[in-house]
Parts: C-alpha cells; sequence; structure tokens
C-alpha cells in the first residue's frame, strides 16, 4: 500500500475571505485554528489512505478463515462418508463368513466407530494444516502462537475448565429451555456418554487439539489481522459454535468460544486454551463417577450453579491479574484497536514524525 507523506505541501488550505470594516480583505486565519484544520485533514487523509488496504485486509482474513474450516469440513465428510459406507458394507456380512474380531467390533460399536473416523479426521486435517504452514515457509510455533507458558501460570486452568463444565451443564437444568430443544440436545449428545476410549480419544483428546488449533490458532490469528481483536473473538467464536449444529449446543459452544479466545489472546499461547478445553471436555469421564454419590433435590442444580458460577469468576480473576495484556494495541497492527497500521509511513504520521 501506497501512502503520500503529509506535509502542509500537500494539503491544500483556502485562503478564507474575512469581511473587515475598512472593506473586504483576505487574511489567513489564526495560525491556532489553522492548526486544528490541518490536525482534522491529516486524520481525515490517514483514513482515506487506510480504508481501502482495510478492506482488503478485512476479506483477506475472512477468506483464509473460511478456508480452513472448509478444509476440516471436507476432511471430516469424507472419513465418516467412507467409515459409514464401510459399515454399511460389513453389515450385510455375516459374522460367520468373516471370522474377524475388528469387523465384528465395527459392527456392534457403531458409535465407537464414529469417534475413530473423527478422531482420524482430526489427525488428518492437522497433517493438512502443517503442510500449508509449511508451504507458505512459516513456523508452526509463529503461526499457531505455540509460546512456552510458565506452569505457575496454567495451574488456574484446569480448576477453571471443570467449573466452567459444571456451571453449564447445571444451568441447563434451570433454565426454562423447551422439551424439544432439550430431547434433541440429549439424541445429539447420546453418543458421548458412552464413556468408551474411542470417545475418550475423539472427545478428550483430538476435539481440544484440532479446535483450539483450528479456531483459536489459524481462524483467530487470521481475523485478527483484518478487523479489531474484541470482533475477531466473537467472530471465531460463532464459526466456533455453528460447527456444532444442535441449537444448544451452538448456544454454549459460542459461549465458550468467546472465553477460550479471550485466554488465547490474554495469555498469548494456545496451550492455555487447549488445556482449558481438555479440562471441560475432560470432567465428563470423572463427573460421571462423582455425580452417582450426590443425591439431587429442588435446589442442587441451583446450589451447584452458583457456586460454580463463584469459582469461575475467582479463577478467572487470578488468570486476569496473573496474565498481563498479551500485546499493545499499535503494536498489534491497529491503532486503537481499529485500524491496521503496518504501514510504517502512517506510523510515523501517527507518532508525529515525517
Amino acid at each position: 500500500m501506497t501512502v503520500s507523506r503529509v506535509s502542509t505541501a500537500t494539503i491544500p488550505f483556502t485562503c478564507f475571505p474575512v469581511k473587515q470594516k475598512m472593506g473586504k480583505q483576505c487574511h489567513h486565519i489564526s495560525s491556532k485554528y489553522y492548526g486544528k484544520m490541518y490536525k482534522v485533514l491529516l486524520f481525515r487523509h490517514i483514513l482515506q489512505g487506510v480504508s481501502e488496504e482495510s478492506m482488503k485486509r478485512l476479506f483477506k482474513s475472512l477468506g483464509a478463515s473460511i478456508g480452513y474450516i472448509a478444509i476440516y469440513l471436507v476432511v471430516s465428510f469424507l472419513i465418516l462418508f467412507t467409515g459409514g459406507l464401510v459399515y454399511a458394507i460389513l453389515e450385510r456380512i455375516p459374522y460367520a463368513q468373516t471370522g474377524s474380531p475388528v469387523l465384528d467390533y465395527i459392527l456392534n460399536n457403531e458409535a465407537d466407530f464414529q469417534m475413530l473416523s473423527t478422531f482420524v479426521a482430526g489427525l488428518i486435517a492437522l497433517f493438512i494444516y502443517w503442510l500449508i504452514i509449511k508451504i507458505r515457509k512459516k513456523t508452526v510455533r509463529e503461526t499457531l502462537d505455540l509460546n512456552p507458558v510458565p506452569l505457575r501460570s496454567l495451574l488456574p486452568v484446569i480448576p477453571l475448565g471443570i467449573f466452567i463444565n459444571i456451571l453449564i451443564s447445571h444451568l441447563l437444568d434451570l433454565l426454562p429451555i423447551p422439551e424439544e430443544a432439550l430431547q434433541e440436545y440429549a439424541d445429539a449428545s447420546g453418543i458421548l456418554a458412552s464413556y468408551t476410549f474411542p470417545v475418550f480419544l475423539a472427545s478428550v483428546i483430538m476435539a481440544p487439539v484440532i479446535e483450539e488449533v483450528l479456531f483459536r490458532g489459524l481462524v483467530f490469528n487470521s481475523l485478527k489481522k483484518g478487523m479489531p481483536v474484541a470482533l475477531a473473538i466473537v467472530l471465531q467464536a460463532l464459526f466456533f459454535g455453528v460447527l456444532h449444529g444442535q441449537i444448544l449446543w451452538i448456544c454454549y459452544a459460542t459461549v465458550f468460544g468467546i472465553i477460550f479466545g479471550i485466554f488465547k489472546n490474554r495469555y498469548g499461547s494456545l496451550y492455555p486454551t487447549i488445556l482449558l478445553h481438555l479440562s471441560v471436555n475432560g470432567w465428563n469421564f470423572i463427573w460421571v463417577y462423582i455425580g452417582k454419590f450426590i443425591t439431587y433435590t429442588e435446589y442442587t442444580s441451583l446450589v451447584i450453579s452458583v457456586v460454580s458460577f463463584a469459582a469461575v469468576v475467582i479463577f478467572s480473576v487470578i488468570i486476569f491479574k496473573s496474565t498481563a495484556r498479551t500485546k499493545d494495541p499499535v503494536c498489534d497492527g491497529y491503532i486503537g484497536n481499529a485500524l491496521p497500521v503496518e504501514d510504517s509511513e502512517i506510523r510515523a504520521v501517527v507518532g508525529g514524525k515525517q
């Protein structure tokens, strides 16, 4: 982008006529008012110079984000479609003719087979993203913000994820959600209720990695190049939520996406969000055993929700106090968190250097 340097020679100023008692004469405006006009025109010049580049960056960032998401969707569809086709073929083959314990397992554990397909799709998508990064001659650490984080700073992340899980799951019992929506949610999440090893691989190991790499890594970092950070956080969260499909999943996955995005931006690293996501998903496998010892009454969900909310606030405050803001708005490529300013000449004008 080419932006001409702004100087008094490049900005035309008009000589304003002022009526005098002795007749009409052309006088220059006072230096004070003249200076104000210069600042206004200078600001307008900067906005005009940046606007076209801002739009290019915006569309480029959106295009890259949609492309990354499309790769994951296509890979997932192909793997699940292929897996489903194989399952449909095997289902018509009697076990007595195959004599294979592997095929027998597939035929009798459709949910586990689907979870294993999801795990494989995640591995393939991660490999494709790795290839894209290498083709662009970038490093994985730079592209995904895989920056080291002190262990002490990570410790509050685990209980935070646990209490977020507890809070959301018990709020669903308190909110006036239509029975139809709850039934759809129960049907959609039924495949995750088996708590088998394939489900553990897909939901606790692969999901936190692939989803954080995709949404808080590739998508979020792409969006930040073309829009304010706050808008990028919301937009990547919406993408994240919509891809979960079921209406209740969309709602709380979007909330999760905003939380994960804030923590990614706060830490300046993808590791804490992966750990937070893992804690949220992994707690289900612990709660299935702990929950058996809890006797639910009319107020149990309310009490647990209040306690969980308080814990979420406390651990969030601890994390925010222990982590400084990761990047300065200007150094992060934005003037006032609103405009991209990578061009050195614009930085010079903003800084008063000509």
